[in-house]
């Protein structure tokens, strides 16, 4: 799958209503295994690059696990675009100490990526 037809399905689970309308036609023609982990690489670099908002990159990676476990049929994930998904998921609440306003993803999803992110 090229760059931009990755990206725009990305933007398209990102802004579904429902996952299942997201994926509804889309047929996985690379090994699913490898699709998740392009699919996810895809994701934390345009977010590490400021191309893709949090809440966009956050909402397609929970778009990639409806997909990789509740959508007809349980195929899992790899351990990388498993290793997305957690990370992005540390935005999504207040941690112990936080404020309220702190930015969980500047503070916590951006360094783990930075981290992971090849």
């Amino acid at each position: 799958m090229d760059d931009e037809s990755l990206d725009q399905l990305i933007m398209q689970v990102a802004r579904s209503k429902k996952f299942a309308d997201a994926w509804q036609d889309f047929e996985d023609q690379d090994q699913h295994a490898d699709f998740c982990d392009l699919f996810s690489k895809r994701v934390a670099g345009r977010y590490l690059a400021n191309t893709l908002a949090y809440l966009d990159a956050d909402r397609a990676m929970n778009g990639l696990y409806a997909y990789a476990y509740h959508l007809g049929v349980d195929r899992g994930m790899p351990e990388y675009s498993w290793a997305v998904f957690i990370t992005f998921e540390e935005g999504e609440h207040v941690h112990d100490g936080d404020n309220s306003d702190t930015p969980a993803d500047e503070k916590y999803v951006r360094p783990l990526l930075q981290k992971m992110h090849v």
